[in-house]
């Protein structure tokens, strides 16, 4: 099946992977898309089997030999991949991201905000910290017009 998720680390993989003369196998957006992106997805799965000396098949199974490969072909820092399911979103796992979602957790938990928006966003964070090892950083809060609260959100960078 191809699964937005799978779709978009495959996608995010062939972008991350160095083809010849430095260029990446994929340079479409990486949005899980499959029907969309078929066949330029296929012709670049293509090409990667091909220059890695597999027979091109243009497919991408679980446990084929072009999952190590492609794994390999990847800096190390873009190892591991996964997606988050029903999204497009493409995650690493990392050691040390526990402690950021921690430390997130607990900073939200000492903004000052009223005390349901504050408890909704520390549920959420333990949520997306449970559920995809994910976290958001709470920055300053202000006062916008009409006196209601504005916040942004950040993803901390996980390298």
């Amino acid at each position: 099946m191809n699964r937005r998720h799978d779709v978009a680390v495959i996608q995010a993989a062939l972008a991350a992977a160095r083809a010849p003369r430095n260029s990446s196998y994929w340079t479409s957006p990486i949005d899980g898309d499959y029907t969309r992106h078929r066949v330029p997805l296929e012709q670049a799965i293509g090409v990667f089997q091909q220059m890695n000396g597999l027979a091109p098949s243009c497919q991408v199974r679980r446990g084929a030999p072009m999952m190590s490969r492609l794994e390999t072909a990847l800096p190390v820092s873009h190892r591991d991949m996964t997606g988050v399911a029903g999204t497009a979103l493409v995650k690493r796992d990392r050691p040390g991201v526990v402690q950021s979602i921690d430390q997130s957790i607990q900073a939200t938990e000492k903004a000052v905000l009223p005390d349901q928006e504050r408890q909704a966003l520390v549920a959420l964070q333990r949520r997306l910290g449970r559920d995809n090892k994910l976290c958001f950083i709470l920055e300053p809060v202000t006062v916008a017009a009409g006196g209601r609260l504005q916040v942004t959100l950040a993803c901390p960078n996980s390298g």
